[in-house]
């Protein structure tokens, strides 16, 4: 899988070379990604928690959202384009999946969620990812954001009223 490096000053990975990312994942999502679903599983049944039915659900939920990922991305990528919204829509899946992954995980872990260190039982993984999921649906364009642009792009539904300050109040739009 490709790499994540994290920059700024604090992470110090602007000074790495690339290489040293090459297969490996950073950031706090790579739990929300790829086998996920599987590496939770298995945590929920080493701890006695996979005869949950409501956690069960939850796997199979994240384990659809990051197939769906999948094919999204693709689809971004492929150029098509077929409704100008692609990149939006597997950004705000994205963020979806990772929300589901953190809340998932702590979940499972219960209190030693809040345990953080390599002596946790995903070596700070879960821990990393609850304080790194609130920075997707931000970056890049907030959730909210996102769903305007494919409403109005993508939807072709009418744009968000501007800066209303100005307007007369005769002229402001009007519901009914």
């Amino acid at each position: 899988g490709a790499g994540i490096a994290i920059p700024g000053s604090v992470a110090k990975h602007l000074d790495q070379p690339v290489g040293r990312f090459v297969g490996k994942t950073g950031g706090g999502g790579s739990l929300a990604y790829s086998g996920s679903a599987k590496q939770f599983a298995r945590l929920a049944k080493q701890l006695g928690k996979l005869d949950d039915p409501v956690l069960r659900d939850d796997l199979m939920r994240l384990h659809t959202l990051n197939q769906l990922n999948v094919l999204n991305v693709a689809r971004a990528r492929s150029g098509q384009n077929l409704t100008g919204v692609e990149g939006n829509l597997a950004k705000l899946l994205s963020t979806v999946t990772i929300r589901l992954a953190r809340d998932l995980g702590a979940r499972i872990l219960g209190a030693d969620a809040t345990i953080v260190g390599d002596d946790s039982a995903t070596g700070g993984g879960v821990q990393e990812l609850v304080m790194f999921s609130p920075a997707p649906s931000i970056y890049g364009g907030t959730d909210q954001v996102q769903k305007n642009i494919v409403g109005e792009r993508g939807l072709k539904l009418p744009k968000e009223p501007g800066d209303t300050r100005s307007t007369p109040f005769k002229d402001l739009p009007k519901n009914g």
